[in-house]
């Protein structure tokens, strides 16, 4: 009976040392979170947060876990706040992940796309007569890729499970290119897939199954993605025409001088544009569960995906230019900072990065987010 006694206090004075060890638990933003223990809390006698395993005698046996909690967890870039928080190469301060550069002496980069392993952009901060860029890079910093250049300016990029695709309005002879590439081999072979002639705004690109659609400051085109052939009008006119999502069998097309305009997403007819009750003029939007998400300037918001009642995350921000959600968290850049707000809101503004001069596109996954800095021509990650 004595011996259970003393194996049992000394579970607790492990436990009790893994809590301390691990200080605060700081979540994205640094908002820190202070654990308590007191007489009304309950340890599970078979696993416990450290990764203490007790066995049917009471006895206890450390596993892999037992060592991941860190001394400093202010400073430690794999504990970071809380043990096992991984900063993903950034640095830790304070106890909150810093974001760090995955790629750097860009041309302007603005708009993104993410597929399971790598950041695709393209550029479009180099006058002419010089060269734009679209580049890719791996999620770690790693193996950065050119896949084209071009004296023009490049617009939306977008990813399938085989191919990347992007616009380019091309300078000095006026027309706007749907180009595309595989995403192996390197150097990659690039095909100017659809055009359409003129002086145009390169904007949003999109893709299902069987085409491509993309929009150039005044309409929505598509085109076949099997074969090489002009674009046609399928959603026009829509006046400053932008930002391009699919959403089940129709697009969403954002204008910043207008709203949001929905149309089907097939290639003929064209028709014209219906307008989202609700929305207002959006620099980018993104949908997220039943509701899409928006970027309009001064005002970040949200409205259901048929339209009604719009939400204000915040109406007083300064360049807020585009908008990515997971499954709790609404992200946004504006201007000069990348902040984040709860989806359900009820909890402040976080701004979880700042100093900046002019942010271009976010982007995000399971574990980072991932922001395009235009005039520092440098694409950052930030942990989560």
């Amino acid at each position: 009976m004595i011996r259970a006694m003393q194996r049992g206090t000394a579970l607790a004075l492990l436990l009790a040392a893994a809590i301390v060890a691990c200080g605060e638990d700081v979540r994205l933003g640094g908002v820190a979170e202070n654990a308590t223990v007191d007489g009304s809390a309950s340890v599970d006698a078979a696993t416990n947060d450290a990764g203490m395993i007790a066995d049917a005698s009471g006895s206890s046996v450390a596993d892999a876990k037992a060592d991941a909690c860190s001394a400093h967890p202010s400073t430690d870039a794999q504990n970071c706040g809380a043990c096992g928080h991984d900063c993903l190469g950034g640095a830790c301060v304070g106890s909150v992940c810093q974001p760090h550069a995955i790629a750097t002496g860009l041309g302007g980069p603005w708009w993104l796309a993410l597929d399971a392993t790598t950041v695709y952009w393209t550029e479009h901060g180099v006058a002419s007569p010089g060269l734009n860029a679209v580049r890719r890079v791996q999620k770690t910093g790693a193996g950065l890729v050119t896949l084209a250049t071009a004296d023009g300016a490049y617009g939306g990029i977008t990813v399938d499970t085989s191919r990347v695709y992007w616009s380019l309005q091309t300078t000095p002879a006026p027309a706007l290119f749907l180009e595309t590439t595989p995403l192996s081999p390197a150097p990659p072979a690039v095909t100017d897939l659809s055009y359409v002639m003129g002086t145009f705004a390169a904007g949003g690109v999109a893709v299902d199954a069987t085409n491509i659609y993309f929009t150039n400051g005044a309409s929505v085109f598509g085109a076949s993605k099997s074969s090489i052939s002009m674009a046609s009008p399928v959603i026009d006119p829509v006046n400053g025409a932008g930002a391009l999502l699919l959403d089940g069998a129709n697009l969403l097309v954002a204008s910043p001088a207008g709203g949001v305009f929905t149309g089907p997403a097939a290639l003929m007819p064209t028709v014209m544009p219906t307008a989202l009750p609700g929305a207002i003029g959006a620099a980018d939007i993104t949908l997220g569960g039943a509701r899409i998400f928006g970027a309009s300037g001064t005002t970040v918001w949200s409205l259901p995906r048929a339209g009604g009642a719009l939400v204000g995350f915040s109406t007083s921000e300064i360049g807020a230019g585009s908008v990515a959600v997971d499954s709790t968290t609404l992200y946004w850049t504006a201007q000069t900072e990348l902040r984040s707000a709860p989806l359900g809101g009820g909890a402040p503004i976080k701004t979880l990065a700042s100093g900046f001069t002019q942010l271009g596109h976010v982007v995000t996954d399971a574990t980072a987010i991932y922001f395009a800095d235009f005039n520092g021509n440098t694409i950052w990650k930030l942990a989560k």
